[in-house]
């Protein structure tokens, strides 16, 4: 079975998305006589070479970061011109993982997730949701054991039935809303200063240069 992944970071192999997705796809090759194609959008493959693969695909994941609520462009762009399929057996299913941990903000998207493949005619699988996919990069590996585990086990379960199994999607997602102790913890690290100060060395670190962008679209 073939897999078609359009990888949406900017950040590309470098990006968090990149490395929970391996724990994915490394657990769909686990079922034998599968096989998958990564395209990394931001690198703006040709259209006869996107619209190959897509056609030889059984089944279409995309992927990508939430940033301040919004999809980078280049996937918004994406989406916009992907032609109608013709294949009914076709399936389409989505990731999509952000810095913060509470992910209320996910669900108008998953309902456009959902009418988008109805409008394009394949057969929704539906959308993986992951908050806090910073932890991957700033966490110990112990901190990240189990829920690196159940991507394992989607991709697998994707290899095996050509699905997703809802208990996971639904472990992975977690808290609709920040707890109170969460909100707390929040208020504390912005006092002292220490959100800021990663949050501007994660955008010095990926080029952004601050007072010269809108890396900070909440704030004056």
């Amino acid at each position: 079975m073939k897999l078609l992944v359009f990888n949406g970071s900017p950040r590309m192999k470098n990006s968090n998305t990149k490395k929970i997705l391996d724990y994915f796809l490394d657990g769909y090759l686990d079922v034998p006589g599968n096989n998958y194609d990564v395209i990394y959008i931001m690198r703006k493959a040709k259209i006869s070479v996107v619209m190959e693969k897509l056609n030889g695909a059984d089944i279409v994941l995309i992927a990508f970061p939430l940033y301040f609520h919004s999809m980078p462009g280049m996937v918004k762009k994406l989406i916009e011109n992907l032609p109608t399929n013709t294949d009914p057996t076709k399936k389409i299913c989505f990731f999509v993982q952000s810095g913060f941990p509470e992910v209320g903000q996910f669900s108008a998207l998953i309902k456009y997730f959902e009418k988008l493949s109805q409008r394009l005619k394949y057969v929704y699988l539906g959308t993986i949701v992951k908050g806090f996919g910073e932890s991957i990069a700033i966490m110990q590996a112990g901190f990240n054991k189990d829920w690196l585990k159940d991507f394992y086990r989607l991709g697998q379960i994707l290899g095996e039935k050509s699905s997703l199994d809802q208990k996971i999607l639904t472990r992975l997602k977690g808290r609709e809303e920040p707890s109170s102790l969460s909100l707390l913890l929040n208020k504390i690290l912005l006092k002292i200063g220490l959100i800021d100060s990663y949050a501007k060395n994660q955008l010095e670190k990926n080029g952004v240069i601050l007072k010269d962008s809108m890396a900070k679209p909440l704030l004056e």
